[in-house]
């Protein structure tokens, strides 16, 4: 009987152990997850900096039929 109870006991333990694991890993999975999103859009907003501007200088003057 003995016997019986310590494999519950250690069932229950590893059982214990890999749920704590399984939360960590997702919440580290979580925090990765948006590092990467945060750093594609920085990078999506520095590339459209560099558009916007590259346009503005590279823009011809007096391309309006209007002046």
């Amino acid at each position: 009987m003995e016997e019986a109870l310590s494999i519950v006991e250690i069932a229950t333990v590893r059982a214990a152990l890999a749920a704590s694991l399984s939360l960590a890993a997702t919440a580290a999975s979580a925090v990765f997850t948006s590092l990467l999103i945060d750093l594609f859009l920085a990078a999506l907003v520095s590339v459209t900096k560099i558009l916007f501007l590259a346009d503005l200088m590279l823009a011809n003057l007096y391309t309006s039929n209007l002046l």
